[in-house]
């Protein structure tokens, strides 16, 4: 088939491509560093780069960072996660999936997902850094999603990773394991991380990063824990 198609991707921070007619926020530059500007590519405001990829047949906004009282989202978050959810929209097939988002935060891009892609009628949120309090609190709050502390059993159509290989030791080994026991054959996966160890800073300190990756490190990966790239920034 066709090689995969590049993401266009940001040289200074560790966020998704915007289109220019997105939020104004984006136009001001970068979150991360803001003495810089972003590029454009292609019509396009670019950051950080993603990889969309898929198994071959034969683990939005960290815990860390939420408030405790009701907020209003940043343009980044919200446009990120258009973006996201529109990659799945292109790649994505079949009715009634179900998806694994690991290490899904405070579940904004679960929603998401499932309020703009019909064919997704459940999404499985897990991160270790629920408490009791806020399960608790969430238990209705979607009626196609489920929020968990423990890793559920079972396989599903999509696998979500959206900025969580960077918290770990071992991303090879978490990747990889993610694949084999949660994700079908022939089931697709996303997964975003933060770009470039040269831009590790304070702030990924605060938020328990171990690295950052360049875009062909985590296509590595990727390929390493059995899946195929279908599309990536680079």
């Amino acid at each position: 088939g066709p090689p995969p198609r590049p993401i266009p991707a940001c040289r200074f921070c560790a966020f998704v491509a915007a289109p220019s007619s997105a939020a104004s926020a984006w136009k001001l530059g970068c979150r991360e560093n803001l003495s810089t500007k972003p590029i454009a590519a292609d019509g396009e405001l670019t950051a950080s780069f993603a990889t969309i990829v898929q198994a071959a047949d034969p683990f939005s906004m960290d815990l860390k960072e939420l408030p405790a009282r009701s907020f209003k989202r940043h343009p980044w978050e919200m446009v990120r996660a258009d973006f996201f959810a529109r990659l799945l929209r292109e790649n994505l097939r079949g009715h009634a999936l179900a998806a694994f988002d690991l290490g899904a935060g405070d579940g904004y891009f679960a929603e998401c997902l499932v309020e703009s892609l019909p064919t997704v009628t459940r999404v499985t949120c897990f991160d270790t850094g629920y408490q009791a309090a806020w399960l608790a609190a969430n238990k209705t709050r979607h009626p196609s999603l489920s929020f968990t502390a423990q890793k559920p059993d079972g396989v599903h159509d999509l696998l979500v990773l959206l900025d969580v290989l960077e918290h770990v030791d071992d991303s090879r080994a978490i990747l990889g394991e993610a694949v084999q026991t949660s994700l079908k054959p022939g089931g697709l996966a996303l997964i975003s991380v933060p770009a470039w160890q040269a831009l590790f800073s304070s702030h990924d300190t605060l938020l328990g990063h171990k690295r950052r990756f360049a875009p062909a490190e985590l296509r590595d990966l990727a390929r390493e824990a059995g899946l195929v790239v279908v599309e990536h920034g680079q």
